[in-house]
């Protein structure tokens, strides 16, 4: 055999043993693409949620913060306490969270020998609940003022192929073509979540979108409020200092909701992303997709749980 020959034989050898050894050369396969992603969808979900409902309560403490500094001026109006979100619009946006994270655990078991009963049923509740979300008028109600219709449109044919899946799947069916059927629907809902998270505004108060815009504005005006409060009132050195140092503390908490929403905004995204390079051949990539995935998910937790910590 010729010299160069047997080197290149052998240099082929030595490159294929490494890569058997180290996993280096090799596409990872789909089955274990897919619980990499659901495992990390696993690890988002839930403090997404989470964010959602600190702000709801960090937003109503602002509120009674609001009615203390008003009262001599406006006395109590049980009307002017509104929550930033509805239970019922926190609901909806849960559901969508939950229908995607169903989505995910179900890819799991397509191609898995072992049936689950529980999990079956499990399911399937959630895939009727976001079928639910279909009715007439439900996202045009909790998304209209944040949202363009079209895009509550393209969502609203999303909920009906992922709730259709959740439902009727079926594990003989192979994992890249629903991979790809799905892709659109899980694009629309994330549009649809992170359009409805929107942008803060500019240091004007303007140019701001959706829930950040919302939320920065509102705490604008408490600012403004607790300000004025000082300033009018007669307070004796120690309530007046004590009600000085509340103002940075606002200020403290509109940015970390802020942020707290703009985490989740991210992770949306990085959800969207993540699923995209499932069907890709790029090992990289996906292994980058998952690990900027699951550190969205703690920057959430991180930022929701300092919310909470103050407030304590």
């Amino acid at each position: 055999m010729h010299p160069a020959s047997a080197r290149r034989r052998n240099a082929m050898t030595c490159l294929a043993v490494w890569c058997l050894a180290f996993g280096g050369c090799a596409v990872a396969p789909l089955t274990q693409r897919v619980n990499q992603f659901g495992g990390a969808v696993s690890t988002v979900v839930p403090p997404v949620t989470h964010a959602y409902e600190t702000i709801e309560e960090t937003y109503y403490d602002g509120q009674v913060a609001g009615l203390v500094v008003n009262y001599d001026k406006n006395g109590f109006k049980p009307e002017k306490i509104q929550p930033f979100l509805s239970r019922e619009d926190l609901l909806i946006r849960t559901r969508v969270l939950d229908g995607l994270q169903a989505y995910a655990n179900a890819l799991r078991t397509v191609t898995s020998d072992k049936a689950s009963d529980a999990l079956d049923a499990a399911t399937t509740s959630v895939g009727q609940s976001v079928l639910g979300l279909q009715e007439e008028g439900v996202l045009s109600k909790a998304f209209a003022k944040n949202v363009p219709e079209d895009a509550i449109s393209l969502a609203t044919a999303a909920l009906n192929t992922l709730g259709h899946f959740l439902v009727e799947r079926k594990r003989s069916r192979r994992l890249p073509t629903i991979i790809s059927e799905m892709q659109e629907p899980v694009e629309r809902l994330g549009d649809l979540l992170i359009a409805d998270i929107g942008s803060a505004p500019d240091t004007q108060g303007h140019g701001g979108k959706g829930l950040r815009n919302q939320l920065w504005l509102a705490y604008d005006k408490l600012v403004l409020d607790q300000d004025a409060f000082i300033a009018h009132s007669t307070l004796d050195p120690i309530q007046r200092r004590q009600e000085i140092a509340n103002l940075p503390a606002l200020v403290r908490t509109q940015r970390e909701a802020d942020l707290t929403l703009q985490a989740t905004q991210e992770a949306v995204r990085k959800l969207v992303a993540a699923h995209q390079a499932l069907a890709t051949k790029d090992d990289t990539g996906m292994r980058d997709g998952i690990a900027a995935l699951m550190a969205e998910g703690k920057r959430v937790a991180a930022y929701y749980q300092g919310l909470q910590a103050h407030k304590e």
